[in-house]
């Protein structure tokens, strides 16, 4: 199943109290999440009370190329065991104490993120994305949400940052951007063009400046970006997502104390 699209659908039922079209479309697909797959895009509009033009409409409108893509994304649910159980796979409830190695883990990798941490480095991408005016944060599922945590933030500090967490919004961007933009792609494990590799080829076709913030100093496609940011040395997934919203908050942070106030 696709988070992101659950994401975005979440966004629009939480932001709107009064009656929406999409809102609607949005708040009957999460109460009905595990029958969409079973539904013509006919069932959805009746069930709706809309239109099919306004279901393909809405499918467009939170990443998707049709319904039926919209369909098959939320049909997989093969990532919904990860994300229920990413946390707790390793604790053993048995202990008297079962969060402890969970707990040391993200310690360690918090410590091991500050013993490396390069501020020179950080104070640096904060200077790029300061003095670039198109400035792009992009990132897959749990980075992409603390991307537009970050973006959220820079807009109250008086910096406009684009920020988007679908592959199809970020391939738009590669062929659509300014080719003097500023790419910052985050990745807890440098995977992100293992899966998007061909975003990766127009970004590279369209000499636009692509900076990698990751905790693996071995990303696949290493190539491909112009700096690569490395957090510390590599943890597993639960510690990497600590490390990279320790990093963002210091990111956001370093960019108020030096620009806010001073444009």
């Amino acid at each position: 199943m696709d988070t992101q699209l659950i994401n975005r659908m979440q966004n629009l039922v939480n932001s709107r109290v009064d009656d929406d079209i999409n809102k609607n479309i949005a708040s009957y697909i999460l109460q009905n999440i595990y029958e969409i797959d079973k539904l013509t895009i006919s069932d959805l509009a009746a069930n709706t009370y809309t239109s099919t033009a306004s279901i393909s409409r809405f499918a467009r409108n939170i990443g998707c190329e049709s319904f039926n893509d919209l369909k098959q994304r939320m049909s997989d649910d093969s990532n919904v065991v990860d994300a229920f159980k990413i946390n707790l796979k390793d604790i053993d409830f048995d202990m008297v104490r079962p969060f402890k190695a969970y707990v040391d883990n993200v310690v360690n990798a918090l410590q091991n993120m500050e013993e490396k941490m390069n501020v020179e480095e950080i104070d640096e991408l904060v200077k790029e994305i300061h003095e670039n005016e198109n400035v792009y944060f992009l990132g897959h599922n749990f980075p992409g949400l603390l991307a537009q945590n970050a973006q959220r933030s820079l807009i109250l500090a008086g910096k406009y940052v684009h920020s988007y967490d679908s592959a199809i919004m970020h391939m738009d961007v590669a062929k659509q951007c300014p080719k003097d933009s500023l790419i910052v792609v985050f990745s807890m494990n440098g995977q992100y063009l293992l899966q998007n590799r061909e975003i990766g080829e127009v970004f590279r076709e369209r000499h636009v400046r692509l900076i990698l913030v990751t905790q693996d100093n071995k990303p696949f496609f290493a190539n491909y970006f112009h700096k690569i940011i490395t957090i510390g040395d590599q943890f597993d997934c639960n510690a990497g997502r600590y490390k990279l919203e320790l990093f963002m908050e210091i990111m956001v942070n370093r960019y108020i104390d030096l620009y806010y106030g001073n444009k």
